[in-house]
């Protein structure tokens, strides 16, 4: 965080949870689908984000159905607890 803070007074720091990163489109209050995100160096950063080869982007999601689905439904912000 202390390198975060160099660049600016503010950061955004988020927990890690392990697992797959999937990103879901929404158009029109509708889950469109998602993409699996998968940068080679292990970390979704700047670089792996901004640099062409960097990072895999799978279509569908390398993940069951059932977690999909819950993924699609969380975008929407339709969870359950």
């Amino acid at each position: 965080m202390s390198t975060a803070m160099s660049f600016d007074g503010r950061a955004v720091v988020e927990e890690f949870i392990q697992g797959a990163e999937v990103h879901i489109g929404i158009m029109g209050g509708r889950a469109m689908g998602g993409v699996q995100v998968k940068p080679h160096s292990g970390f979704y950063s700047f670089e792996a984000k901004y640099t062409s080869g960097k990072t895999d982007y799978i279509i569908p999601p390398e993940i069951d159905d059932g977690t999909y689905d819950k993924a699609m439904q969380a975008a929407l912000g339709r969870t359950r607890h």
